[in-house]
């Protein structure tokens, strides 16, 4: 009995230590292929721009922005920077759920879900933030077009949707504790 139980704590542990070690490898791998996460989110805002609104949307090879036609003729571009690109973003959450793997094993799985959550938001939100950066643009006078953009839209909803991310991250985590249904026993029902 003793074994058995020692054994299946063992094998828990172990399964922690690697899933550990996986998220510290998707932590290293992140880094080392950030420019190439960011050319994809880049390409994904096309996307979005092209199916939403902005049949015209393209990336042009070698940059990190989007461009597009205005109602207006006009042509612009939002930019993806690194600094807010969402994998860049997302490390801390990774290394927040390595560190939860590791010293609390037990909520590993919480963790993971939790992580996944956050950078899903992370997405999402940065591609929102290109929709709504071009329809502002499109939607305003040429002069107030690149402040308004820039600054509404560039900084702060990057800002917000990173404390989002990590509010996310801290209720799904903190939500999905297992609840412990607590009987008395005394003969009664």
């Amino acid at each position: 009995m003793v074994t058995a139980r020692w054994l299946a704590l063992a094998r828990s542990r172990y399964a922690t230590q690697v899933l550990a070690a996986a998220l510290v490898g998707a932590l290293v791998a992140v880094a080392v292929l950030l420019p190439r996460l960011q050319s994809a989110e880049v390409h994904l805002a096309a996307l979005l721009l092209a199916f939403v609104m902005f049949p015209n949307a393209y990336v042009p090879p070698g940059t990190d922005a989007v461009y597009f036609t205005l109602t207006d003729g006009q042509v612009i571009g939002v930019e993806i920077s690194l600094q807010s690109a969402a994998a860049l973003l997302a490390l801390p959450l990774l290394l927040a759920t390595v560190a939860i793997v590791w010293l609390r094993p037990a909520d590993a799985g919480r963790a993971v879900m939790s992580l996944v959550a956050a950078v899903g938001a992370l997405v999402v939100a940065n591609q929102l933030r290109v929709l709504l950066a071009a329809i502002v643009a499109d939607s305003t006078r040429p002069k107030y077009r690149d402040s308004i953009g820039a600054t509404v839209f560039g900084s702060m909803v990057t800002v917000i949707c990173l404390a989002g991310a990590v509010l996310l991250f801290v209720f799904v985590f903190t939500g999905t504790r297992r609840r412990v249904l607590v009987t008395v026993s005394g003969g009664h029902e």
